[in-house]
């Protein structure tokens, strides 16, 4: 006789067999995924645009590592669409008077959305790339990106990010961020493309970044809905400045989680997401009380299942792309994640009030 412990253990878990069934299917299309084809001889113009508002002088880091990238020079502007302050409007200024980028002044907040698409305007490149302001780009990123685009078929290439810093945030997401961008592409699943990516200039002629506080997760679900072929490169990277505190990390991932509600709510993913967000809270308690209580929960078997599968897929994921130094790096993802999953349960109430909520990280 079933009681009604067991019954909120299994329709728990039950509800946890999409996530289940789509990391399984990330896992097939891992097992025959390939790099995409490369032409080291592809060597269009490129136009490397960057928004930036009250982003001081972290702007010269970015811009410097831009300009150290092994792509050939002379086939590469860069473009700052910024403002907000004295300190990064000199910053931006100074570097227009050394001839290092070319600098459209933002005079007030209008959203980082629009500041891309003037970047976009002023682009003289047969291909845009897009870091941010806060990134370090690796010498081969650009070189790595292009090439990517080497087919005709392909207009858009996604790449990676990995964290600057050492602590606890940065070593978790160091791991994670990989494998969720992977398997976020394999998947489907909507991209964050905003710090590393590039798109042949056809691609907007159909697109544009729109209004939304995600705009570059907006903006790749328009291109991949305009039927256009989007590779994914593994080495494309660019390093990026995650929060370094506990407060920062919850104000940023409220911000996008929120962001992305009041922007794509009906999308199907998202919507899905939001579910999960708070019926996963109920699958946690389910899953640690049937390891606290076996005696009393017959679904342990499932639960254990349920735990091991995205455990495997990591690793999995780390012995195919030589990451399995990375392994003591786990334990720190796992709570990383309870994390964010508690985030995300604020974040759907937040949604459902109405409540607005700011990014805060970085404001002076």
């Amino acid at each position: 006789m079933l009681g009604a412990n067991d019954f909120l253990y299994f329709s728990t878990l039950a509800f946890s067999l999409p996530w289940v069934g789509i990391i399984l299917y990330c896992l097939a299309r891992l097992a025959f995924w390939k790099p995409p084809n490369t032409d080291s001889l592809y060597r269009p113009s490129v136009s490397v645009v960057i928004a930036a508002w009250k982003e001081g002088r972290r702007i010269i880091d970015v811009v410097e590592s831009v300009r150290a990238q092994k792509y050939p020079r002379e086939k590469v502007e860069i473009i700052v669409v910024g403002g907000g302050d004295d300190e990064t409007l000199n910053v931006c200024k100074q570097l227009r008077k050394k001839g290092k980028i070319k600098f459209l002044e933002e005079k007030k907040r209008s959203g980082k959305w629009k500041a891309l698409n003037r970047g976009i305007a002023l682009a003289k490149g047969s291909v845009i790339a897009f870091t941010d302001a806060d990134c370090v780009a690796c010498s081969d990123w650009l070189e790595n990106l292009v090439s990517s685009l080497s087919r005709k078929d392909v207009m858009g290439v996604l790449g990676n990010v990995e964290p600057l810093g050492k602590n606890f945030i940065s070593r978790a997401y160091s791991l994670l961020l990989p494998i969720y961008n992977m398997f976020s592409f394999l998947a489907g699943i909507p991209f964050f493309c905003g710090w590393c990516s590039a798109f042949k200039r056809e691609v907007f002629r159909k697109a544009k970044f729109r209004e939304s506080a995600v705009e570059d997760f907006v903006f790749i679900t328009d291109v991949r809905r305009n039927k256009e072929k989007i590779v994914f490169c593994e080495d494309a990277k660019v390093k990026h400045r995650f929060p370094l505190t506990f407060g920062g990390l919850v104000n940023a991932h409220l911000r996008v989680v929120v962001g992305i509600y009041r922007s794509m709510f009906w999308h199907p993913v998202v919507m899905f997401g939001f579910f999960t967000s708070i019926f996963g809270a109920i699958t946690s308690f389910a899953v640690a009380y049937g390891y606290l209580n076996p005696d009393q929960n017959i679904a342990l078997p499932y639960t254990s299942l349920l735990s091991l599968i995205p455990v495997g897929a990591a690793l999995y994921y780390m012995k195919k792309f030589g990451k399995l130094n990375y392994l003591k790096k786990l334990l720190d993802v796992v709570a990383l994640i309870f994390i964010l999953n508690t985030i995300n349960i604020v974040s759907a109430a937040l949604f459902l009030t109405g409540r607005k909520v700011e990014w805060k990280i970085y404001k002076k």
